[in-house]
């Protein structure tokens, strides 16, 4: 009976935390998902524009957005909210407004780099 006392209680404490990384993780995804949304079709205009062939584009595309959801995933996206400032991106002929991070920095370092 102890043991099954013993259990239930780590279990009752263990759970909350559980949940709690799970809405983490959640919010991770949508974050991440919108900025794949964002940034996908302006990334692949501008290959475009420097003469990457459409299909060199889109790999290269992929690439840096699977990279920038690697990071994402990591420790190197934590920031305190109060840090956060508001950067704009401009991209393929767009304008993306998105919270500075040292993933987005990372990012626009990568994509610096596809243009030489």
């Amino acid at each position: 009976m102890r043991r099954f006392i013993i259990a239930v209680t780590v279990v009752l404490l263990v759970d909350p935390l559980w949940a709690q990384s799970d809405e983490i993780n959640d919010a991770l995804g949508r974050d991440l998902e919108i900025l794949r949304q964002a940034f996908e079709d302006p990334l692949q205009v501008e290959l475009l524009h420097r003469g990457l062939s459409p299909r060199n584009a889109a790999s290269a595309s992929q690439y840096v957005l699977d990279k920038l959801a690697e990071c994402w995933n990591s420790d190197r996206n934590l920031l305190a909210e109060s840090d956060s400032e508001i950067m704009i991106v401009r991209l393929g002929g767009k304008t993306i407004a998105t919270y500075e991070s040292p993933c987005i920095q990372e990012f626009i370092d990568r994509v610096a780099d596809l243009r030489r």
